[in-house]
């Protein structure tokens, strides 16, 4: 009797595929194609981001001639990858001493897998905006005229160093917007004979002019009170080497402060003039480098506008600590630590002009300590950055002691500089650019 079953059909389906492995093959494959779109649209955003963020930069600088939307072509030009298609909207806001430009660049990019679903192209876009302010810039460039800076050529490499960072900092500055101070130091600093007789110096001798401050005059900034200041005599502690000094304690009055200068060639002539002196007072400097910066002495600049000391356009400076738009700044730099301040039992001996009191053993007593010098340093460090001012130090082939000095007074560990050589260059050109950057704002 046969079964009333049939017996199956065998079929051999391996390798088969079937239609939802399909679908899900296809799936896949437009998925991967349509993040490769995605990565190729990042990749042209980032290109046309980096072109408009330097773009913006250049068009926004106020040494900038050329138009900003021809500057921004330019660079937006120079793109790796090309787009036919694209769009640059631009905002400028130019008030004269600050330049705004706001830029949007926009294009269509063509996809391979989007369009799949629906999508042939992808927005790239690129947004970005930079501005350069020319704020108004009181600045004390402090420098060490020391005797130790004849060694190792630490003079001959900082003069062109000095010299650039004033070409930098004023070069961009419009109707004397920027003023420095140039105050060189050595035990003392000599004001200048005009200047001397103004806050009440009494003069014993004609080869120089600093005055003999007082220890309440470095409890604040004010500009010394006027009260009958001693004259520093003209003498001369240690060994000269005349090669490279002139004599003296306190520096000559051909190497008096500059002040309120808005004349780069007047910097320039009195740095690379600069001849190295006695000792090393470094908190003198720091007094007339911080009282040349508050408001208080406003009328001190007038009385130097009055005798022709300083231009005209400066009447009015110091501006107020709060003000919110004037930039003070103190750079100071040394190559040595405070020493105490000496003084001869004789000054009137006549000796003195051409024997080193510490050579020929002239009697000599000690007027001010190293450490009560360094109590003044300190104060009037903190004073200026309770007051805004940004203070940036260099220590230059400085011992510990001096880099200890130079650190703790800067506003900040990226405001200290400790340096060899040639980097006194890369110091001062990294000042410069703090100073006087662009600044991305989006």
């Amino acid at each position: 009797m046969k079964s009333r079953f049939k017996k199956p059909c065998l079929v051999d389906d391996r390798g088969a595929l079937t239609p939802l492995m399909l679908v899900l093959l296809v799936g896949i494959l437009v998925s991967s194609g349509i993040a490769l779109d995605l990565i190729r649209q990042e990749s042209e955003r980032s290109d046309l981001q980096d072109a408009l963020d330097r773009g913006v930069l250049a068009a926004a600088s106020l040494t900038q001639t050329i138009d900003a939307q021809t500057t921004l072509a330019g660079y937006l030009a120079n793109r790796s990858i090309a787009a036919n298609d694209l769009s640059v909207a631009i905002e400028v806001d130019d008030s004269g001493n600050s330049r705004r430009v706001i830029a949007k660049a926009e294009y269509r990019m063509d996809t391979m897998f989007f369009r799949m679903v629906g999508l042939p192209q992808l927005p790239v876009i690129a947004v970005s905006s930079a501005v350069q302010r020319q704020q108004p810039v009181e600045l004390s460039l402090v420098l060490d005229i020391s005797g130790t800076m004849r060694w190792n050529n630490r003079l001959v490499n900082l003069q062109p160093a000095a010299v650039s960072f004033v070409d930098a900092v004023t070069s961009d500055s419009v109707d004397g917007l920027t003023t420095i101070n140039l105050v060189p130091y050595a035990g003392q600093v000599n004001p200048g004979p005009e200047v001397f007789r103004m806050i009440g110096g009494r003069r014993d001798h004609d080869f120089s002019s600093c005055p003999e401050f007082e220890d309440a005059d470095f409890d604040d900034s004010r500009v010394p009170n006027g009260r009958a200041y001693d004259q520093v005599p003209n003498f001369h502690h240690w060994r000269i080497d005349r090669d490279w000094m002139d004599w003296g304690w306190c520096p000559d009055d051909a190497t008096a402060i500059r002040y309120l200068s808005t004349d780069p060639d007047v910097l320039r002539s009195a740095i690379n003039g600069i001849r190295l002196h006695d000792g090393t007072g470094t908190y003198n400097a720091m007094k007339w480098a911080l009282t040349l910066l508050d408001p208080r002495s406003q009328g001190f600049v007038s009385e130097l506008v009055t005798t022709g000391i300083v231009p005209r356009e400066v009447d009015g400076r110091p501006a107020p600590w709060d003000s919110g738009e004037t930039l003070k700044i103190i750079v100071l730099m040394t190559d040595g630590q405070i020493t105490r301040q000496l003084r001869p039992k004789n000054p009137k001996d006549p000796k003195l002009r051409t024997q080193e009191v510490d050579v020929y053993k002239h009697p000599y007593e000690e007027s001010l300590s190293r450490r009560k010098g360094l109590g003044f340093f300190y104060n009037l460090c903190d004073l200026a950055k309770e007051n805004g001012v940004t203070v940036f130090t260099i220590a230059f082939e400085a011992p510990r002691a001096a880099r200890e000095e130079m650190q703790n007074c800067a506003s900040s560990a990226g405001h200290f500089f400790d340096v060899d050589g040639l980097e006194i260059g890369d110091a001062f050109s990294a000042i410069a650019s703090t100073i006087s950057k662009l600044k991305l704002v989006e």
